[in-house]
């Protein structure tokens, strides 16, 4: 069995100006390359606001935090909003670790979308 079956992006809700994708699965280096992808699209369609709901993803390496960093560049490059939320407490580590809490804006529970 392939790891690629273990992991999903999908879309949940999208309007004219934004789009949220839940990504389900462990984001390493097998499987950011979906993502990357799937964020491409959203880039690439001129959208505002762009919501990962990140509590499906248990273990994160890396290239998960790398496909993520992508995204941030591209969204300041193009004006757009880029939000993570769902962050497990270990995916939450890896990000203060590599001191990219502050750069990101990362909704906790109760936070408004």
């Amino acid at each position: 069995m392939s790891l690629n079956t273990l992991f999903e992006v999908s879309e949940i809700s999208r309007d004219e100006q934004s789009v949220s994708l839940q990504v389900n699965g462990d984001l390493t280096v097998d499987t950011s390359p979906q993502l990357k992808k799937m964020l491409n699209i959203c880039f690439n369609q001129k959208l505002k606001r762009i919501h990962i709901m990140l509590d499906g993803v248990a273990r994160m390496d890396s290239s998960g935090i790398a496909t993520l960093v992508d995204g941030l560049r591209w969204s300041r490059s193009s004006d757009s909003h880029f939000v993570i939320s769902g962050l497990t407490e270990a995916v939450y580590d890896l990000f203060v670790i590599a001191k990219l809490d502050s750069e990101f804006e990362i909704l906790t529970e109760g936070s408004s979308q």
